[in-house]
């Protein structure tokens, strides 16, 4: 999980997944963070990247032992309508996915 602040005081929390009464899911200590260029978000997946466990296997080297939800919310106003518009890209990679 990403965390703000100073990374070598950063523990890893579990992310625990809770479905609400009404039906909405939840992510305990999910923390979201905005990126306001290109070069924000890819320094934030770098720094999520560095808090991944990684392995050995027969398939790879270095492979993941965690799992990996990017969810990246993109909103864009124009400037002259005031019209919003919102798009959402969800990245999945599991751990160990690795065929042979």
């Amino acid at each position: 999980p990403l965390a703000k602040g100073d990374e070598s005081k950063i523990k890893k929390k579990a992310l625990n997944v809770r479905q609400e009464k009404n039906g909405a899911v939840s992510i305990e200590n999910l923390i979201e963070e905005q990126c306001h260029n290109a070069e924000d978000l890819s320094t934030l997946m770098d720094r999520g990247n560095e808090q991944r466990t990684t392995a050995s296997t027969a398939m790879n080297s270095e492979s993941s032992r965690s799992h990996l939800v990017l969810i990246v919310r993109i909103k864009s106003t124009n400037r002259e309508t005031k019209e919003v518009l919102k798009g959402k890209i969800l990245i999945v990679d599991l751990a160990g996915s690795e065929r042979r």
